[in-house]
């Protein structure tokens, strides 16, 4: 799954928000913020689900997965197995 950086940069400058403000709503670095928008790093999935919560942009929206119901798999995988103590690789 690629994120797209791009839709993250629109949000926020809609917002007239810097980089800084969002990264500490995030808890990250702005130089990483800066990098996740730009596309030179990719964010973890964690990541992306907070960016999802905190802006209300859907997983599917904020990357390029072709099934976008797949992200949701795997969340529901990482919390059963949350609840089940096992590990999920």
């Amino acid at each position: 799954m690629a994120f797209k950086g791009e839709v993250l940069r629109e949000w926020r400058k809609a917002r007239r928000q810097t980089q800084a403000e969002l990264a500490a709503e995030l808890g990250i670095a702005q130089t990483y913020l800066s990098e996740i928008e730009t596309g030179a790093k990719s964010p973890g999935f964690g990541l992306v689900e907070d960016v999802a919560r905190l802006t209300g942009i859907s997983i599917g929206e904020l990357s390029d997965c072709g099934n976008p119901m797949i992200p949701r798999k795997v969340a529901a995988r990482r919390s059963l197995a949350w609840v089940s103590g096992a590990a999920v690789a």
